[in-house]
């Protein structure tokens, strides 16, 4: 490799890394509104239950520690059915693949809640390669999607491994994860 196609790839590299770099206020605000809109979504598919007093629902406050963004406080929300808690606690927005996660926890297990790229069926892995031309020079495959490119998110259900899927989230969904943890 000649000095004049290392200084190419110095100053692509740095270009790259200066143009990746992240607002991590912004990030966190962001993470908050999703996780406002998530606690939003499951006000509305038990507020029947709530208002007929079948269930209650209760938010206290916890706080989350990430790299990079630091110390912040979020909701933790709480679901009570005759004597059973189920917990809605946010996991942060420091994650791989996605935007944030939500766990919901009960007596008899877990179930994840992931913001995802809208659409999402499951985690995608991509693999780049890098190749030279005849001067040595190096030259990247074009970019995959990176989190700037993304327009849209919503929330789902992540399953558990080895298969990870993402699945779609509605009331019958939520209804169905609160089943689960609560019997197991």
């Amino acid at each position: 490799m000649t000095r004049q196609a290392f200084d190419n790839f110095i100053k692509k590299t740095n270009a790259k890394a200066e143009s990746a770099k992240v607002d991590w206020h912004e990030r966190r605000e962001e993470w908050l509104d999703y996780l406002g809109e998530f606690y939003d979504m499951v006000d509305g598919f038990i507020s029947d239950y709530v208002k007929s007093c079948q269930m209650s629902c209760i938010r206290t406050k916890t706080t989350l520690n990430e790299r990079n963004i630091g110390s912040y406080d979020v909701d933790i929300l709480s679901i009570e059915i005759s004597g059973i808690t189920i917990r809605l606690t946010p996991v942060g927005t420091i994650l791989i693949g996605g935007k944030g996660r939500v766990d919901m926890v009960g007596p008899n297990g877990k179930v994840k809640f992931v913001l995802v790229p809208e659409g999402s069926t499951g985690p995608r892995i991509a693999i780049r390669e890098a190749e030279c031309n005849n001067n040595n020079d190096i030259h990247d495959c074009p970019e995959t999607d990176t989190e700037e490119s993304i327009r849209a998110w919503e929330w789902r259900i992540m399953t558990s491994p080895p298969q990870i899927s993402y699945l779609p989230l509605d009331s019958d969904a939520f209804y169905s994860a609160m089943l689960e943890v609560i019997n197991g």
